[in-house]
C-alpha cells in the first residue's frame, strides 16, 4: 500500500504551473511518470487485501490446530508437568485463534479491506483518466507528456505511455509490497511539499505546448473551457484562461487520525488500515525468524499484562512454567510434542504416527475424544481396584484378629477390638476406611 499512496503523492509533483511566461508546456518525464507509478501500485490493492484477510484466516485455522495437538499430548503424557505445560499452552493458542476468528466474523476487518479496496480503485480510475486525456493531447508536434530521449512526445499505447510502464487498467498481479508512502502523503492526504506550483518540470527546452482541453457552447472544442476542469481528484487542473495544466496547493483536510476530509486522506488511511489488517499475532511452531518473534511479542503482552490479568489467564499461565527466553523455550517444547508418537493404535490412527501427521479436523478431534474415553476407563478400573483391594483388607484383618488370644495385643491392632457386651468376649475387626483415589485434573 506503501506504493499506491508513494505514486498518488507523487502526480502532484508532476505538473506545476511556470512562475513566469505561458502556462501549458509539455510535462518532462520525470513530472508525468510518478503519475503512471500510481496507476500501476494501485493494482495491488485488491490482492493484498486478500492476502491479508486469508493470513487472518489461516493463521486460525493454524492456531487453533496446534491447541488441538496440545491437548491430545496431554491426554498422551506420563509426566504430570509436561502435561500442565502442554494444557496452559492449548489454552493460549485457543484464545489466539478466538480473537482472530471474532475479527473477521464481526466483519471488522472485512469491512476494512471492503472500503480501502473500493476507495483506491476509484482513485486508480480517476488517475489513468488524467494519463489519458494528457497522453492524448497533441496539437502538431506538441503535447503534454514529453521524454526524456530526445524530448519528443510520448506515444501512448495499450500497456505504456512511451518507454514506461503504465496499462491504465485494472488488473490483478501477484501480491507485492507496496513502496514507501509515507513522508509523500500523510494523515491529512497530499503533503503541502508536494503541492507546489513550480515550473522546473515542465519542458521549456523542446518548445512542446500542452492544451489537453478548450470547449465552447457546443461541447468540447477549440474555444476557451468555460471554467476550471479537475483532474485525478485535483491534483492537476486545466485552467479556464489558456487551457494549460496545473497543480494547485491542497487545502489542509481535518485532523482526525482516521479522517476522511478529501480523497487522498481517505486513501492514505484506507491504506494504512490493510497493512494493519493483521489481526491477532501469529505465533505458529516453526523455528522461523518470524515466528520467534511473534511469539515473543506474546510473552511479552504476557508479561507487560501480568497485573491486570488473573492468574489463570493462560499468558501467565505459561510464563509460571516456562522459563526465559520463555519463546524459545516454548518453540522447542511445541516442536516436541509435534514429534510425540503414538504408542498404540487409537481412533483408527496407527502406532509410531507422529502428532504432527495427524490430519487437523476430524482427525484430531476423534483422537482427542478417544484419550478422554481411554482416561475416564482408567478412572473407572481404578476405583474398582480399589474397592476389591479394601474388601480383600478387611478378610485379611478379621483372619489376624480371632488368632488373638490376648486382649492387650488385640487393642494394639487397630482394626481389632472386644466387644465387652457379650457375655463372651468376642474379637472382631473393624472395617478398614481406605482413602478414595485422589484423581488431579490439570
Amino acid at each position: 500500500m506503501s506504493t499506491v499512496l508513494l505514486a498518488t503523492a507523487l502526480a502532484a509533483l508532476i505538473l506545476r504551473e511556470e512562475a513566469a511566461g505561458a502556462k501549458g508546456d509539455g510535462l518532462k518525464q520525470s513530472a508525468w511518470q510518478p503519475l503512471c507509478k500510481i496507476s500501476e501500485e494501485l493494482n495491488k490493492v485488491g490482492p493484498n487485501a486478500g492476502a491479508r484477510l486469508s493470513k487472518i484466516a489461516t493463521t486460525a485455522e493454524d492456531q487453533s490446530n496446534t491447541a488441538d495437538r496440545l491437548t491430545a499430548f496431554a491426554l498422551l503424557t506420563t509426566e504430570n508437568n509436561e502435561a500442565k505445560k502442554a494444557v496452559a499452552l492449548a489454552g493460549l493458542f485457543t484464545q489466539l485463534a478466538t480473537e482472530n476468528l471474532q475479527s473477521l466474523s464481526t466483519h471488522r476487518t472485512a469491512q476494512t479491506a471492503i472500503n480501502a479496496v473500493a476507495e483506491n480503485t476509484y482513485n486508480k480510475g480517476r488517475i489513468d483518466e488524467a494519463l489519458t486525456i494528457l497522453g492524448l493531447a497533441k496539437q502538431g508536434g506538441g503535447g503534454c507528456l514529453v521524454e526524456d530521449a530526445g524530448g519528443s512526445v510520448a506515444e501512448v499505447t495499450g500497456t505504456h505511455i512511451g518507454a514506461i510502464t503504465c496499462s491504465r487498467k485494472l488488473k490483478t498481479p501477484a501480491t507485492e509490497a507496496y513502496t514507501v508512502y509515507d513522508g509523500i502523503i500523510g494523515p491529512q492526504g497530499w503533503l503541502t511539499a508536494h503541492a507546489t506550483t513550480s515550473n522546473r518540470d515542465q519542458s521549456h527546452s523542446s518548445g512542446k505546448t500542452c492544451k489537453p482541453l478548450t470547449t465552447h457552447a457546443a461541447g468540447l472544442a477549440g474555444g476557451k473551457i468555460g471554467a476550471e476542469l479537475p483532474l485525478a481528484h485535483g491534483l492537476l487542473t486545466v485552467e479556464h484562461t489558456d487551457s494549460g495544466v496545473k497543480t494547485v496547493p491542497l487545502t489542509a483536510a481535518e485532523t482526525s487520525k482516521q479522517a476522511r476530509g478529501n480523497q487522498w486522506q481517505s486513501a492514505y488511511h484506507g491504506l494504512k488500515e490493510i497493512e494493519e489488517l493483521q489481526g491477532a499475532v501469529a505465533v505458529n511452531a516453526t523455528e522461523s525468524a518470524e515466528n520467534q518473534a511473534a511469539l515473543e511479542e506474546v510473552i511479552n503482552r504476557a508479561t507487560n499484562n501480568k497485573n491486570a490479568l488473573p492468574d489463570s489467564k493462560p499468558e501467565n499461565l505459561v510464563l509460571s512454567l516456562f522459563p526465559k527466553p520463555a519463546h524459545e523455550n516454548i518453540a522447542k517444547f511445541i516442536g516436541a510434542v509435534e514429534e510425540t508418537k503414538l504408542k498404540t493404535q487409537i481412533a483408527g490412527i496407527k502406532p509410531e504416527t507422529k502428532l504432527r501427521d495427524v490430519l487437523p479436523g476430524t482427525q484430531i478431534s476423534a483422537l482427542t475424544a478417544a484419550l478422554v474415553i481411554q482416561m475416564r476407563q482408567n478412572i473407572e478400573n481404578l476405583k474398582k481396584q480399589q474397592k476389591n483391594n479394601a474388601r480383600e483388607g478387611n478378610h485379611a484383618n478379621a483372619d489376624i484378629c480371632a488368632k488373638i488370644d490376648d486382649r492387650k495385643a488385640c487393642e494394639d491392632k487397630p482394626y481389632c477390638s472386644y466387644n465387652e457386651t457379650k457375655p463372651t468376649q468376642i474379637k472382631s475387626a473393624n472395617s478398614m476406611k481406605q482413602r478414595p483415589l485422589k484423581v488431579e485434573y490439570l
